[in-house]
């Protein structure tokens, strides 16, 4: 049921959030899975009616199946922002509060996604801020003979791992 147009849509509630994330969580091979044979457009619309269903039964305000994937988006993006907080949080010197713990959406997408490298970063690396002149990257005895090194390519910036 589509909202009337120019009419906002119900905050969801902390009870929906927390349904949503235990319903994505159910599903969590087939909505970050890489589309191949198996793993259709399709497949991935079916398990997002899916959850809008079981998400409308429980009754509140009515959602659609994209109005749902979109929230499971921000949520996610959200996360990542605090993880990031963390990261630098973690970081800093001694001295001031400590971290405010996560809300409990939060604290399951980001075990749901643990060691993903779009909230986490690739371990082990530093990142140089731009990219590598290819004579750089191709050359096979490293810097200075090191061919331990080696070059992750992410976007716009260029990943060392050592």
């Amino acid at each position: 049921m589509e909202p009337e147009k120019g009419k906002r849509a119900a905050n969801f509630t902390d009870a929906e959030k927390v349904f949503l994330t235990e319903l994505v969580e159910k599903n969590i091979n087939i909505i970050n899975a890489k589309f191949n044979s198996s793993i259709t457009n399709q497949r991935k619309k079916q398990v997002w009616e899916d959850i809008a269903k079981q998400l409308n039964a429980r009754g509140g305000a009515q959602r659609t199946a994209t109005q749902i994937k979109e929230k499971w988006r921000k949520s996610c993006g959200a996360a990542r922002e605090e993880a990031a907080k963390e990261k630098v949080h973690a970081r800093t010197t001694g001295g001031g509060p400590p971290a405010k713990a996560n809300d409990p959406v939060t604290q399951k997408i980001l075990e749901l996604h643990q060691g993903a490298p779009k909230f986490y970063g690739i371990g082990g690396g530093f990142e140089i801020g731009m990219p590598l002149p290819l004579e750089l990257i191709n050359n096979p005895f490293g810097i200075n003979g090191n061919t331990n090194i080696q070059y992750f390519h992410t976007g716009l910036k260029t990943q060392m791992l050592m």
